[in-house]
């Protein structure tokens, strides 16, 4: 895969295609793996992969946004060559305006790095990762060691396992700066081979930019002046008031399946059943009798859209970013659902962004299981 001063550009517009997506692609020559410098290099990168998404995050938010969903990646195309990928789900037709926002984020990151909060709580996510992974070590799933296998063939990739990972991480993520994550980044975003890459749906209507159109608007953005990111932090509690205890009216057992059945005396019943699948999980699901199919026809759209809406605007007085802060290193996810007949809320530990992400490929499939390394744009 040969390394390239000028950016080159690719757009595939096709009619089976259902979304239009944007990359910017960084090729680099593949560095090794073999060494404990090499594990240190890999937890910067994956620092910067968590800060940038955390910022494309709160972009997204912004009523002005020109972008549905963003983020980066470092990955790999060949035994000799690795990538950095920024990419980002637009409207359709708005291909360059994708493109003028990951262009501007790099230039931004280029000139003034992270800041020490961004750090933290990316060092934090990554440390309660790896605790969780060793916490279920007895418990990991086949696939997880067969893609390690794989790697360790394929690519020569340690597999030392997630005990000495974990002992590792607690001595190298302490030490990693804001002056690391900042010199790697720039490196990473460097702009010798540039890959643009666009996809659209082909339909009449949408307009399909030239590769003259893309390079115009990666120059245009590339010379923007930006001033350096604003970090908030949220300082609050998720909970501001505990609330106040229930109690428990009846209790039975079901000694077949292994469950006890707890009634309060708000009428809730809970079924309670201990497992032995993972070491460090709790799951929980609520279910009501009730649903959309309840509420008057005019009322419809907003009764189905509701819990999409309760996601995006946050919870208990926290804004959604807020709340993304406060649940810093905590593996945690709760997610409410209408259907037509029933209303549900399920909680489990966060074992993967739930963002729209770039695919990355990290160093141990183990990582790759329990990191939240973005799924697929």
């Amino acid at each position: 895969m040969p390394l390239h001063k000028e950016p080159l550009v690719s757009i595939v517009a096709d009619s089976e295609v259902t979304q239009s997506n944007v990359q910017i692609v960084r090729k680099r020559a593949r560095e090794g793996d073999q060494k404990i410098a090499d594990y240190r290099r890999d937890l910067i990168a994956r620092t910067i992969d968590h800060m940038m998404d955390e910022r494309f995050s709160e972009l997204e938010r912004k009523p002005d946004a020109k972008f549905l969903g963003a983020g980066v990646g470092n990955g790999g195309l060949s035994k000799d060559v690795s990538t950095f990928t920024m990419a980002a789900r637009v409207q359709d037709g708005k291909l360059e305006d994708g493109l003028g926002v990951l262009a501007t984020e790099a230039v931004r990151v280029r000139e003034f790095g992270f800041s020490g909060t961004e750090l933290d709580r990316a060092k934090q996510w990554m440390a309660s990762f790896y605790e969780h992974a060793y916490s279920d070590r007895d418990k990991t799933e086949s696939g997880s060691f067969a893609q390690e296998y794989v790697s360790y063939f394929l690519n020569d990739e340690p597999s030392p396992g997630i005990a000495y990972e974990y002992e590792l991480v607690k001595k190298l993520l302490p030490g990693i700066t804001e002056a690391d994550a900042s010199t790697m980044a720039r490196s990473l975003l460097g702009d010798d081979s540039r890959v643009i890459l666009a996809t659209s749906p082909q339909k009449p209507g949408i307009k399909i930019p030239s590769e003259a159109e893309l390079q115009t608007a990666n120059a245009t953005a590339t010379a923007t002046r930006v001033t350096p990111w604003t970090d908030t932090s949220a300082t609050r509690a998720l909970m501001e008031h505990a609330p106040t205890a229930g109690a428990v009216a009846s209790r039975r057992s079901i000694d077949d399946v292994g469950v006890t059945v707890v009634r309060f005396a708000n009428g809730v019943e809970a079924w309670l059943k201990p497992t032995d699948f993972k070491n460090d999980q709790v799951l929980f699901s609520l279910n009501a009798q009730g649903g959309s199919s309840l509420a008057p026809p005019s009322d419809y759209p907003e009764a189905s859209l509701a819990t999409a809406l309760v996601s995006a605007a946050g919870a208990g007085g926290l804004k959604a970013l807020d709340l993304q802060k406060v649940l810093t290193g905590k593996i945690v996810t709760a997610r409410p659902y209408i259907g037509l007949s029933s209303t549900a809320c399920r909680a489990a530990p966060r074992r993967r962004s739930s963002k729209p992400r770039c695919s990355s490929s990290t160093r141990s499939s183990r990582r790759r299981e329990t990191m939240p390394n973005r799924s697929r744009c």
